[in-house]
């Protein structure tokens, strides 16, 4: 049944409210490429998105 809904059994069986991310075109092609960075790159991209989450956090 998920197959055909196109979502997965946690979904339907509410064990998550979010939507699937991974099925987003966008995010797996982003997902891809931060995984073909070299370790440093990796580190510098963990901290800018740190910073971020914490920036708008803050605003709230």
């Amino acid at each position: 049944m998920a197959k055909i809904l196109g979502t997965t059994i946690s979904y339907l069986l509410r064990e998550t409210e979010e939507i699937n991310i991974f099925k987003d075109p966008a995010m797996l092609n982003r997902f891809s490429d931060i995984k073909k960075l070299d370790p440093e790159n990796k580190k510098h991209l963990h901290s800018i998105v740190d910073g971020l989450f914490k920036h708008s956090k803050l605003k709230i």
